[in-house]
């Protein structure tokens, strides 16, 4: 995570890191319904773009998919569905 000073959705030198997570490795994947690659959100906190449905899978098949769903006005909020309702898929 990094403040965009200049909007361009790039880290340049200079602009500051804010976090870094680390990803979930060869074990997981995560897909979203709006195949978004990034996350954005603006100075109060909304998420800049779509509602995006975040599907996070073990591809072991261990554990069962879960969501993490995001709204436009950057609420995130965990499931075991996707936002419609309907089951999460994996693959």
């Amino acid at each position: 995570m990094f403040a965009d000073a200049d909007g361009d959705r790039t880290r340049d030198d200079g602009e500051t890191v804010i976090q870094v997570i680390a990803g979930f490795g060869e074990k997981h994947s995560v897909a979203t319904t709006t195949r978004r690659r990034r996350l954005r959100f603006s100075p109060l906190g909304l998420s800049m773009g779509s509602n995006a449905t975040f599907t996070v899978c073990d591809l072991g098949s261990r554990t069962p998919p879960k969501a993490v769903i995001l709204s436009n006005t950057g609420r995130a909020r965990f499931s075991d569905t996707r936002a419609d309702g309907s089951p999460l898929a994996c693959g």
